[in-house]
């Protein structure tokens, strides 16, 4: 630091009340305004590389916490060359692992998961090692999971529930595994993943592992109960993502029981609340399901300007993308108009979709 600039101010304590104003903010789940104090921390002159990591290491978890991946993953390219920059082999593998679980797919994520596997093999850490081989297993496709069960075992050997926790949820989140002998199955995982979260006391994790069962488990009844536990949990933890989350898979499940009005009625507090949040990824998903209950009621007009504007949304993912189009196909098909119906199912037939 220059003289001028050690005049001007005390970098530590300036850093440390932004940051700590960063984590403050985090804990209340208000992410734009912790992103607001790591922009700021980033702007402050003469910032050690140190520093720097430190303060784009919290935006970067900000920002997937919040949801907003793209976001996160130009901040995680930015950590990844930081860390080289500081020259510590432990720091690298961590900022290329952990962070790496939850961001969407990159191109360069095979490459970086061996280069993980390398560190954490020749620094013998056997924690390192899980996560390079549950992140090598992100990079290849649902049906080679032979790395993600290895990892589980070997969080499972390790003793650390914590980590048997985030593994399980994200060989859940990640593998929607069907029935094949040598894999295990979901709703057992997630049942697991409940026991960890009772004996852990942690509320956050309870409200995580009762999402799990309730996307997983195929008794509609249970499945709904399962929901409403982490709705509760997420409305206690006053994380307004999750219960909007929690809304909507309260929504469907009330639609697969033919609830279809009381399921409308989950799924649009859903999508109001991503319109208050501003997060236009979750908003585009609440509208298919604000499409399916129209269309399990036959209000075919209102399901098809769901899907519509769905559509017309610039955030809205491929795999959602092909979600809308399958449901105008649907709507189509109801009203009886076979070749817009198959020009809609093309598509999505097209891409290996159902």
């Amino acid at each position: 630091m220059t003289q001028a600039a050690s005049e001007i101010r005390n970098p530590m304590s300036e850093i440390g009340a932004l940051l700590a104003a960063a984590e403050e903010a985090e804990g209340q789940y208000d992410h734009e305004t912790a992103v607001a104090y790591y922009t700021e921390a980033l702007e402050l002159p003469d910032l050690t590389l140190e520093e720097r990591y430190e303060i784009v290491n919290g935006r970067t978890w900000t920002y997937i916490n919040w949801g907003y991946f793209n976001q996160a993953a130009d901040d995680w390219k930015e950590l990844i060359s930081l860390a080289r920059e500081l020259k510590n082999q432990t720091t690298l593998a961590e900022a290329i692992i952990f962070p790496g679980f939850d961001i969407s797919r990159w191109p360069l994520l095979g490459e970086l998961a061996e280069e993980a596997l390398l560190i954490a093999g020749e620094l013998n850490d056997r924690r390192l090692l899980a996560g390079a081989k549950m992140l090598k297993a992100k990079s290849i496709t649902f049906q080679e999971w032979l790395d993600a069960n290895e990892a589980l075992q070997m969080a499972r050997d390790l003793g650390d529930d914590d980590l048997i926790f985030e593994f399980i949820r994200l060989i859940v989140s990640w593998a929607p595994w069907g029935a094949e002998k040598d894999r295990p199955k979901p709703a057992e995982l997630a049942s697991e993943a409940r026991l960890l979260a009772q004996q852990s006391d942690s509320l956050a994790q309870q409200a995580e592992a009762s999402k799990l069962s309730g996307w997983h488990e195929t008794d509609l009844a249970l499945a709904l109960a399962y929901v409403r536990q982490a709705l509760s949990a997420y409305q206690t933890l006053n994380d307004q993502e999750g219960s909007d989350m929690m809304a909507n898979s309260i929504g469907l499940r009330l639609i697969q029981m033919g609830l279809f009005h009381r399921g409308l009625a989950y799924i649009k507090l859903s999508a109001e609340g991503a319109l208050r949040r501003e997060d236009e990824v979750w908003y585009a998903n609440s509208l298919d399901g604000i499409g399916r209950a129209y269309l399990g009621s036959m209000q075919l007009d209102e399901a098809e300007q769901a899907f519509r504007e769905g559509l017309g949304l610039p955030a809205l993912m491929e795999e959602w993308r092909l979600g809308h189009v399958f449901g105008l196909g649907r709507v189509a098909l109801a009203r009886e108009r076979m070749e817009e119906a198959i020009d809609h199912f093309q598509p999505v037939w097209s891409a290996g979709g159902t």
